[in-house]
């Protein structure tokens, strides 16, 4: 008897873990595609918060380099790519993006970043607040 009441405790327990990326996509948010999210990056100057509350900029050149500047730091300039069904980045000076891969939702136009690495499965990593074509901020490239 005390092990049943036990698996429904669990159970109960579990039922209530769901993560951000669930209830967006509960709440009518899709997961993009690969050349979608391809698309959505490619050429262009995203300002994003990031889930820190700060904000940041980056630009993704159509060759797979970028740069990344929070707005209480320098830039940091590594690179991006599409693996699967997720977007990478890399920036060497930032250890943590060794393995920085994220979904990507979106819905009436508004798109998050879903962080999909180090056991941090599904939690919002950052929301888009606009997109721009090009380098509109002139962040450097190597």
């Amino acid at each position: 008897m005390g092990r049943i009441v036990a698996a429904a405790l669990l159970s109960a327990t579990l039922a209530g873990c769901v993560t951000a990326k669930e209830r967006h996509l509960d709440d009518g948010y899709q997961l993009l595609a690969n050349e979608e999210i391809r698309q959505l990056h490619a050429g262009k100057t995203h300002q994003v918060e990031l889930a820190s509350g700060r904000t940041a900029t980056a630009f993704f050149h159509e060759d797979g380099r970028s740069t990344f500047k929070r707005s209480d730091r320098v830039a940091e300039q590594g690179k991006w790519e599409v693996r699967g069904e997720r977007i990478c980045f890399v920036y060497p000076d930032i250890p943590a993006t060794k393995d920085n891969c994220h979904t990507v939702a979106e819905r009436n136009g508004q798109y998050i970043l879903f962080k999909e690495y180090s056991g941090r499965s599904g939690n919002v990593s950052a929301k888009v607040l606009s997109i721009s074509l090009g380098n509109t901020q002139g962040l450097p490239l190597d």
